[in-house]
């Protein structure tokens, strides 16, 4: 079977499950594990649209792909990889059937397609049999799964005996956007509360004000996307804009993660994310797995 995968999460799903050799395209965020480098990459961000009175209107080719990813995609590419399957982000603005025409378009009618858009860690770890069934490795997946039931299992009763802590995690610095859909999942599983944010529901957009009306045990900064150094750098831009009084301040109980290879991204890593966060949460009980997975960030000097 011959795979194009459009999701860094997927990405990292299908290698879990003994399918790399099977992965021929990926996308320009597709970056673990290591090993995939040599994958064609057939994704880009897209031009500046803010222009259009010199743009060009998109031909049926660019609207295609517009459908399938948020991203540019390489048409020509795709089609001369001759996928039988491609994986897509479940974009919510278009239908399946607008999907799947899009993708019969640009690469042909026999190409399968699998959408995901998991909300909650339910749907991330069922996303893995998913995509197990959808590429003949059921039993693989299966597997992965198991792994992942154990680990999680693991911590969630190391942590249960550990006093509950109230925790905010901000997803975004500008605007200040709080974590969603699985976070407060995995909250709860360490022990925790999530302040501001429900299980399942994206991320809520609030004000710098909001945040600083909180009174948190533990802060989480895990912007989407952006790598550990570059959390710390814009960190640094963010927090003096909140009061000197600010509880976790004085506490030292901010951390800050790598977004962009945990929390943000639904897939087996989802397990590496929870025993960061515990090991945040509950730093008497867990320890953190690496100094490039979180660290602790100061108060701002003022």
């Amino acid at each position: 079977m011959r795979i194009v995968s459009l999701l860094p999460s997927a990405t990292e799903v299908l290698c879990a499950i003994g399918l790399r050799q099977s992965l021929v395209g990926r996308s320009h965020e597709c970056d673990h594990p290591e090993g995939i480098d040599d994958i064609p990459v057939l994704t880009g961000p897209r031009p500046d649209e803010r222009a259009p009175d010199t743009a060009a209107a998109p031909d049926t080719t660019e609207r295609a792909t517009r459908v399938l990813s948020p991203y540019a995609i390489d048409a020509e590419l795709l089609r001369s990889l001759e996928p039988d399957l491609v994986i897509t982000q479940d974009l919510c603005a278009v239908s399946t059937a607008d999907v799947e025409q899009a993708l019969a378009e640009v690469a042909g009618p026999d190409v399968t397609l699998l959408a995901l858009a998991p909300t909650t860690l339910r749907d991330v770890m069922h996303d893995i049999l998913r995509i197990g069934q959808a590429t003949g490795a059921a039993r693989n997946a299966e597997a992965v799964l198991r792994t992942c039931e154990s680990r999680i299992s693991a911590i969630h009763q190391r942590a249960a005996s550990a006093p509950t802590r109230t925790v905010l995690t901000i997803e975004w610095f500008s605007p200040p956007m709080l974590g969603g859909l699985w976070t407060p999942e995995l909250v709860s599983l360490v022990n925790g509360r999530a302040l501001l944010a429900r299980p399942g529901v994206k991320a809520p957009t609030v004000s710098v004000q909001t945040i600083a009306g909180t009174r948190p045990d533990v802060v989480l900064l895990k912007p989407c996307g952006l790598a550990l150094p570059a959390t710390l750098a814009q960190a640094r831009d963010f927090l003096p804009q909140l009061p000197e009084d600010w509880p976790p301040f004085a506490a030292r109980t901010i951390w800050a993660t790598d977004g962009n290879a945990y929390f943000n991204r639904p897939g087996p890593r989802i397990v590496d994310s929870l025993e960061i966060l515990a090991a945040c949460v509950h730093p008497e009980r867990f320890s953190i797995p690496a100094t490039s997975a979180a660290v602790r960030v100061p108060a701002p000097e003022r």
